[in-house]
């Protein structure tokens, strides 16, 4: 198997090329423009995109991995690191498509791990003294495969803490049976609050999936998100406009909108794709609150990605706000996995020290006057502001 390291999409072998673009088609966080988006909107240089294939001898594509090049600075405590693709707040797996022959993943992830460790691969020259993969899915098959092929391909494996996620497996079931699941009191309290929004005025609600439809209601929603108990800038900015319009090329906005009596009162941004609705940012008037705008809409959200777009999960996002139990009734916890290289003298030390346990690592820490031995990197440092949490959406 041969493993190679690209400076960008536009230097992968065609073949490469239609191989992750039809990974982008099933799934738009597997795909080059979800990578491209992260590379400009979470990657602050040096920082920067590198793309890694792996293929067979004749050239047959079996795995693309966009993926942040990190340089170091020669100390152990500031690896040279390759991170996996992945938005803080998680909203879609772990970047690596592939087609193992004979449906053999595990083989195919201890070669290129192997050849990553090993080969020379790193953009630059060298080798990776770190590894970082997130997100995984704790219990998965997917955890479980990268942990394995990583120790086989002789890194040293580190799990740590990245997050919990609120979802809800909803594959072959419509609005009303998932409705008919909630309990008692909040479906009847929906209807209720549904039943005085339009005795108030007249209640509309949109769902755009459209870029035109986006520009057009854009003014809208910033005006919901300026009126919200929000910092606006973690509903409207630059990086968020942008995944909107990304996500409308590829078909995947659902961008929900309610007004009464012609203003806007509530706004949500949805990503259906690869089988899965997620809700990516939520927001409502707080001088509205008492009216319960956020609540009809999300019921109206879900109902839409049930019932027309036959998702089989649902997602609300990062963070276990208690609101979110009334609608979601799983959690799962997301991990990372750090595999450091001990064919490098930062990666050796870096693992030893992190492996070796909690008290040699807080006996180090005094010794050398640091919070943390090896840094996160830079990409993973951004803001972690839960843009589905803070208050229930209203009572």
């Amino acid at each position: 198997m041969k493993v190679q390291c690209h400076e960008g999409f536009d230097s992968l072998p065609p073949r490469h090329a239609e191989f992750i673009d039809r990974a982008g088609r099933e799934n738009l966080f597997m795909g080059r423009s979800w990578a491209e988006h992260l590379a400009t909107h979470d990657m602050v240089p040096p920082t920067h995109l590198v793309i890694f294939t792996a293929e067979d001898d004749d050239g047959r594509p079996r795995l693309v991995m966009p993926a942040a090049d990190i340089p170091g600075t020669g100390s152990w405590r500031a690896p040279h690191t390759l991170a996996s693709a992945t938005h803080s707040e998680n909203f879609g797996p772990l970047c690596i498509p592939r087609d193992p022959a004979d449906g053999d993943d595990l083989g195919l992830l201890t070669r290129f791990f192997r050849a990553l460790r090993r080969d020379g691969l790193a953009y630059g020259g060298g080798n990776y003294h770190l590894v970082r993969l997130c997100p995984l899915a704790k219990g998965s098959t997917e955890e479980a495969t990268m942990r394995t092929a990583l120790g086989r391909a002789g890194f040293w494996v580190q799990p740590y803490a990245n997050s919990i996620n609120a979802f809800e497996s909803t594959a072959g079931i419509d609005h009303a049976t998932y409705f008919a699941a909630r309990s008692s009191n909040m479906r009847y309290n929906l209807r209720r609050r549904r039943r005085n929004l339009e005795k108030a005025g007249q209640m509309e609600i949109r769902v755009l999936t459209t870029e035109a439809e986006v520009d057009r209601a854009m003014g809208d929603y910033i005006q919901v998100a300026l009126a919200s108990w929000k910092d606006p800038t973690t509903m409207v900015d630059t990086a968020t406009a942008d995944l909107m319009h990304l996500a409308a090329r590829h078909g995947c906005l659902r961008m929900g909108l309610l007004y009464l009596d012609g203003r806007a009162l509530a706004a949500q941004f949805w990503i259906v794709t690869g089988g899965g609705a997620h809700c990516v940012r939520l927001a409502y008037r707080e001088d509205c609150r008492a009216m319960s705008p956020g609540v009809v809409l999300t019921d109206h959200m879900i109902r839409h990605v049930l019932d027309h777009d036959h998702a089989d999960e649902i997602g609300y996002g990062y963070g276990d706000d208690e609101y979110k139990e009334k609608w979601m009734h799983d959690q799962r916890q997301y991990l990372g996995l750090a595999a450091f290289n001990p064919r490098c003298r930062q990666g050796l030390v870096g693992g030893a020290i992190q492996i070796a346990g909690h008290g040699a690592k807080e006996a180090l820490k005094k010794a050398l006057g640091v919070e943390r031995l090896v840094p996160a990197p830079e990409h993973e440092r951004v803001r972690r502001l839960s843009n589905t949490g803070g208050p229930p959406p209203d009572p």
